[in-house]
């Protein structure tokens, strides 16, 4: 009964250590620890977001360094 246990017990860590070590990509790394975290949905908001706000600081400091409008 108890070499059972012991087996099972054994090839439960086998399975979680395997689970593990599941390879992430490189955008899974750093910050960006969690899964989907390299998704095109992900990858295509964090792209907007980032683009629109240096377009935006450029627009003001135009409009703030020049008579534009």
């Amino acid at each position: 009964m108890q070499i059972e246990r012991l087996q099972s017990k054994r090839a439960n860590a086998n399975r979680l250590s395997k689970e593990a070590h599941v390879p992430m990509s490189d955008l899974n790394r750093g910050i960006m620890k969690f899964k989907g975290a390299d998704s095109p949905k992900a990858v295509t908001i964090s792209t907007v977001l980032l683009l629109g706000s240096i377009a935006a600081l450029i627009i003001w400091a135009l409009q703030a360094a020049y008579a534009i409008n």
